[in-house]
């Protein structure tokens, strides 16, 4: 719901004269000294981000239920996971 409110108020911006010039700015680029200490790892992409979190409730191996001793990890464990 958002994007279509912001996407109105871009488009209101580049229609007057005023504030058409911040629509249109540029930045100049960052020193080479700033980039290094910005830079981080890679993002981690999951397909199913949902499923990866919370887990897949459905159980489609029915052996697995036969395996307690295998720890789940937690809802915050997995969060955490993804800024690491």
């Amino acid at each position: 719901m958002a994007l279509p409110i912001f996407a109105g108020f871009i488009r209101e911006m580049e229609k007057s004269p005023q504030l058409k010039y911040q629509v249109d700015a540029e930045f100049e680029a960052l020193p080479e000294d700033l980039q290094r200490q910005l830079a981080c790892k890679d993002y981690k992409q999951h397909d199913n981000f949902i499923e990866w979190l919370f887990g897949n409730k459905k159980d489609k191996n029915p052996d697995k239920a036969e395996q307690p001793d295998k720890k789940k990890k937690g809802f915050f464990s997995k969060l955490k996971a993804l800024f690491e």
